[in-house]
């Protein structure tokens, strides 16, 4: 009760007055279509992540191998699935992704087709190696 009482006192003086409302950071003041402050989808950052894996396996996959190269695909349609989920496919982060998603698919399926290099020939048995 002497607090409502007390409440009441001050707001009914007319000398009471609010206080100033506190400055706000300059990270809250930037604009929104900012690319560094405005916050990334979860289903592109999870996009990101497995293409980032997928890069990575794709630079030691060998030509020629379609097992391997058939593998790596399945795993970048997760990516695929999740980047078609996203309902703004306008944004930055989606484009790029979108990007890195076409450039490693072409280079698994370029590698996948592509012939394996040829074994060198091993020297014939009984013959003297040459010095």
């Amino acid at each position: 009760m002497r607090l409502t009482a007390l409440l009441c006192a001050l707001a009914c003086t007319s000398t009471w007055t609010a206080a100033p409302a506190p400055a706000r950071p300059a990270a809250a003041t930037a604009p929104a279509s900012a690319p560094a402050a405005a916050p990334q989808d979860p289903l592109v950052a999870k996009a990101v992540q497995r293409i980032a894996e997928v890069e990575a396996a794709e630079a030691k996959l060998a030509a020629g191998d379609p097992k391997a190269a058939d593998a790596l695909l399945a795993r970048l349609k997760w990516a695929e699935k999740r980047l078609a989920a996203v309902v703004q496919q306008g944004t930055a982060q989606w484009k790029a992704a979108s990007k890195r998603h076409d450039a490693v698919k072409a280079k698994i399926e370029a590698k996948k087709t592509a012939t394996p290099p040829k074994p060198k020939p091993s020297p014939k048995p009984g013959g003297t190696p040459p010095n």
